[in-house]
């Protein structure tokens, strides 16, 4: 019953009805790593990045008294991911360097968290305004992406590309690139990333225009 919730409250949160994905949450009594990590994603749709902070907080806390690197580096993960929704890009990259050593030191085959992480290493990067390095890094990613079967992985590397060829004022690439992340995320079913991406292509369509 509880997993059955669980798996609505996810689907309507990848639907975009986060509403919804609040409404069957809230309904599970007892907190699960699945539970704290879904009720951060919430209270961050909300704005409400304190209460997102403290949920991953929990989850992290219990991942470091069951000694669980597994829960460990996806508790960092999601906490950088607040502070970059904060626009706290240094202490994000921090977090996302300390999940960066756990991965190198006991996930070092695991392409697929490797290139996660390095995605949010570029755009970590991009968004402190260091734009070669982030180029550099979010290449690396893509690479490492497509080694993988994860479709959002390589639509995520595809628009981070995107996004730093846009701010380099290299349109041709920066179309090119986020009309394959457009793909990757049609193709995953990925409703939410999409949007974004249709967003982001109206920018540089009209960022071409403009020159």
């Amino acid at each position: 019953m509880i997993e059955e919730q669980l798996q609505k409250a996810w689907q309507a949160l990848f639907d975009g009805q986060y509403q919804l994905a609040k409404q069957f949450v809230y309904q599970i009594d007892q907190d699960s790593y699945s539970t704290l990590n879904l009720k951060a994603y919430i209270a961050l749709e909300e704005k409400d990045f304190q209460l997102a902070r403290q949920f991953l907080k929990d989850y992290y806390a219990q991942a470091m008294s069951e000694k669980n690197l597994e829960e460990q580096h996806i508790g960092l993960h999601q906490l950088a991911m607040v502070e970059r929704e904060e626009e706290h890009f240094q202490k994000a990259y921090d977090l996302i360097m300390t999940e960066a050593a756990i991965i190198a030191k006991h996930f070092p085959n695991d392409v697929l968290k490797k290139s996660v992480n390095l995605y949010e290493q570029g755009y970590l990067q991009f968004k402190l305004g260091n734009i070669h390095l982030a180029e550099e890094l979010l290449q690396e990613t893509l690479n490492l992406a497509l080694q993988t079967d994860d479709l959002v992985n390589h639509a995520c590397a595809y628009r981070g590309l995107a996004e730093v060829r846009l701010a380099k004022g290299d349109i041709k690439m920066a179309k090119s690139d986020a009309q394959k992340a457009l793909v990757c995320f049609e193709k995953a079913g990925d409703t939410v990333g999409v949007a974004g991406l249709k967003n982001l292509m109206a920018q540089i369509n009209s960022q071409g225009r403009s020159l």
